[in-house]
């Protein structure tokens, strides 16, 4: 704990440290020391001339912590891994998901957590979310203030949703925004080797280099994000978002203007609200067919109130919303919920893949997830983060194959239903049947989808002939369309962001 810097300056200037200012930044400090034996953060606590609030900062990005969950250890070994993969023992994988998530969302003030503090990798730079402060009564819900930066989802495509539209039915798919945000170690790798670079990875390609490794504690996340503006609340407070109902059978894009459910999201409400993980199959844009079983508070939600410097970079980048004509800008102070989140962990050649989503009722959620996953859920997870629920990727078909020389088996399905589910054929154009044990499997749509089998074909340059997304299938880590690119290390938001 030595090594960790805490600093309180008062109204008046600097001053010590208070007894009570101490035992406040206790819990935080020896969550710091045990995480990591490396100094990660500046904490500066300043008290209010009230002396009732208070304003704590976080200047630096925050390693992993350890959950303490059961079983979970970071980083796990490839063979182990692989030998949990390898045996279908897919309760040791899904713990293994929900330590990770455990650990991102880890609250280390009040309104902020772990993975808020990581940074972004944007056109050529690494953006920070930095200084997160917390401030407010310490009894009280405080407001996270920082600069997280979200963009429109970029496989979308400029596309807009809402031709099949069930009847009042919002299109939650068109207000989607999304980050990225890595480790510590990423981006220190990523920075030390100029990755984001074009004049560096052209030179690898110069050298005869097919592929780079990153360090094995990479990890990459894609929070994926709802604003609620005030022109898309009703009576000033209530949001209605679509909720994810499983997939669609037959397969089809599936957009959220399709799901036929959706719940009203109480931004007054501070608390878990009244919704008992009902939904509203009518969605009338009045919210007249609101209730309070379908109502629920921000207590439920991940999320954060806009900051001025967001608000002013959203703008910038045409983050806003029209209706019937007219275009509005977001403003300071408006809510933003996390819908879902990406998150892929360099502990084996592959990565390990989940992805999580905000569900209604998070103890039953629908496919891609399942109830025995909902129901494996650690002790350590508690409050808004238990809302969520989860898949995982950490093979792109089963039985599993090996990550060269293998063949294609059976599906395994995992995917984003807030970004992958709206994919058409066309999102996906490097999708390829393949048949097993006399059924061909022809898959080609969002909710067709695998992590792994998506990220793998990430691959430098970007031209018309590079490898692209694809619905689940086996692909060969030497498969010969990555001749004449370097392969990424399954890291598209590297592809994405290189200058």
């Amino acid at each position: 704990m030595s090594q960790c810097v805490a600093q309180v300056i008062s109204h008046n200037g600097s001053e010590r440290l208070s007894r009570r200012s101490a035992r406040a930044l206790l819990p935080l400090l020896i969550a710091v020391s045990l995480s990591s034996p490396q100094v990660f953060a500046q904490a500066t606590k300043a008290a209010s001339p009230q002396g009732g609030a208070s304003n704590v900062i976080i200047t630096t990005p925050v390693p992993l912590p350890n959950p303490h969950v059961p079983g979970y250890t970071y980083p796990e070994s490839q063979a182990t891994i692989l030998k949990h993969v390898n045996a279908g023992d897919q309760a040791w994988i899904t713990n293994h998901a929900w330590g990770l998530w455990t650990a991102l969302t880890t609250q280390l003030l009040p309104g902020v957590r772990v993975y808020e503090t990581w940074e972004s990798p944007d056109n050529g730079q690494i953006l920070s979310s930095l200084p997160l402060s917390s401030s407010g009564p310490e009894q009280t819900q405080a407001q996270a203030q920082g600069q997280r930066h979200l963009r429109h989802p970029g496989q979308f495509h400029g596309h807009t949703f809402g031709a099949k539209a069930v009847s009042g039915l919002p299109s939650t798919s068109n207000q989607v925004l999304v980050s990225v945000n890595w480790s510590p170690e990423m981006v220190a790798d990523v920075t030390k080797n100029s990755y984001l670079s074009s004049t560096t990875l052209n030179q690898l390609l110069a050298k005869g280099k097919t592929s780079i490794t990153l360090v094995d504690r990479s990890i990459s996340l894609k929070p994926t994000y709802l604003w609620m503006g005030a022109p898309l609340l009703v009576s000033g407070r209530y949001y209605q978002m679509s909720t994810w109902p499983g997939p669609p059978n037959p397969a089809i894009p599936y957009s959220s203007d399709q799901w036929g459910q959706c719940v009203w999201v109480d931004t007054q409400d501070q608390s878990a609200g009244s919704g008992n993980g009902s939904v509203d199959t009518t969605c009338k844009a009045d919210g007249s067919s609101r209730t309070a079983a379908n109502t629920y508070g921000l207590g439920g939600f991940i999320g954060f109130k806009l900051s001025a410097k967001e608000a002013a970079e959203w703008a910038t980048e045409g983050i806003n919303v029209t209706i019937n004509g007219k275009t509005y800008q977001p403003q300071a102070g408006e809510t933003v919920i996390l819908a879902a989140m990406h998150v892929g962990s360099r502990e084996m050649t592959e990565w390990t893949w989940q992805s999580f989503w905000w569900q209604p009722n998070a103890d039953q959620p629908p496919a891609p997830s399942s109830t025995a996953t909902a129901s494996a859920r650690p002790a350590q997870l508690k409050g808004a983060a238990r809302h969520y629920a989860q898949c995982t990727a950490y093979q792109m078909v089963n039985p599993n194959q090996p990550i060269t020389g293998g063949s294609g088996t059976q599906p395994t399905l995992c995917y984003n239903p807030y970004l992958e589910a709206p994919f058409t054929n066309a999102d996906l154009p490097d999708s390829q049947p393949w048949t097993y044990k006399g059924t061909t499997y022809n898959l080609n749509v969002g909710v067709q989808t695998n992590c792994m089998a998506c990220h793998i074909q990430a691959a430098y340059p970007q031209n018309q002939n590079a490898p692209g997304y694809t619905a689940d299938r086996y692909i060969d880590l030497n498969n010969p369309a990555f001749k004449t690119y370097l392969k990424m290390d399954f890291s598209w938001s590297i592809v994405q962001n290189v200058k």
